[in-house]
């Protein structure tokens, strides 16, 4: 499958710029979630620096779906430095799938589906803590140097603009209450599962909490908000607005995602938890419906609650919004 389109390649080539060979040159890596926005742009990134420098890393990523990830890296596969293996993590590995040595690990597979969250919160904990368990199992069998885990902004729960900037020490309001509260709950829990490893098995682990993560490999039928809205954008010249959209969030470009996790593995020695936000990119999801219509042109704003086209704004040029 070729996705090499223009500004998929040129983000490729952006993060293999700032690879650094000498403390993966030979290494093994684990990703799982290869298929995924964070996991797809890793291991493409990386096999272009293997092509471009003979670095010799050599990449295991875990499925659920094989046969779609063969389609996905059909270009790797007569490469002995690339391998795939079909495992649902929420399952214990077999660890002779695996070699007896593996240097990194770097943990992104997730379930991030609100119907799960809200309707079947079993599966969610199962599928976060327990599919970190059974990875850190791995990292401990395997003699792994470093565990990179990657937690979510969620765990901070509901915040507000008196709280200011959150750092990685703040504790916000997740209500027990809702059944949705299943995911950043499990998050939290598995923060501390692979800080608790790490400490009792000798590993460095890094959890990093990043904000909602956007850009190019994203897949078209994406359900996060930004997605939808470009979908509408481009198929119906209208973004439907449920909310006010009043709602303010941070996101972070690809790219920058990926330079984050290559830094932690190459430049940090010593295990801890970080933010990985762009200040720059922090709106309102009203904010970034006028964006996209902008860029999209000729295409209304409508709010749900009226579908009868009650026009927000056309195109970027209505101020009264903000």
């Amino acid at each position: 499958m070729n996705l090499l389109n223009t500004t998929f390649e040129k983000d490729i080539n952006n993060v293999v710029k700032i690879i650094n060979g000498n403390k993966l040159k030979s290494k093994t890596i684990l990703i799982t979630g290869g298929t995924g926005l964070i996991g797809k742009m890793l291991i493409f990134s990386l096999m272009k620096f293997n092509q471009e420098n003979n670095a010799n890393i050599k990449i295991i990523t875990t499925t659920r779906n094989k046969k779609n990830a063969l389609e996905l890296f059909d270009d790797f596969k007569n490469s002995k430095l690339f391998s795939i293996i079909e495992q649902d993590i929420t399952k214990k590995f077999d660890i002779n799938q695996l070699p007896e040595k593996i240097n990194y690990i770097i943990h992104a597979a997730a379930n991030t589906s609100s119907k799960d969250m809200a309707h079947k919160p079993l599966k969610m904990i199962q599928s976060v803590f327990g599919g970190t368990k059974n990875i850190l199992e791995v990292a401990k069998e395997t003699k792994t140097e470093k565990f990179i885990y990657l937690s979510s902004m969620e765990v901070y729960g509901t915040t507000s603009s008196s709280d200011g900037v959150i750092s990685e020490k703040f504790y916000g309001k997740i209500d027990l209450n809702s059944s949705r509260s299943s995911y950043p709950e499990a998050k939290r829990l598995a923060e501390l599962l692979v800080l608790s490893y790490g400490k009792e098995y000798g590993f460095e682990t890094i959890t990093l909490r990043p904000t909602q993560v956007i850009g190019s490999g994203v897949r078209y039928n994406d359900p996060r908000v930004f997605a939808e809205f470009t979908r509408q954008a481009l198929e119906n010249n209208k973004i439907v607005m449920k909310t006010e959209g009043k709602t303010v969030r941070s996101y972070i470009y690809i790219t920058d995602m990926i330079t984050a996790i290559l830094h932690c593995i190459c430049c940090i020695n010593e295990s801890g938890i970080y933010n990985v936000s762009n200040e720059q990119i922090t709106i309102s999801i009203a904010e970034m419906a006028k964006i996209i219509a902008g860029i999209v042109g000729n295409v209304k704003i409508v709010n749900s609650s009226n579908v009868r086209d009650r026009v927000i704004c056309s195109r970027i040029t209505d101020d009264s919004f903000k």
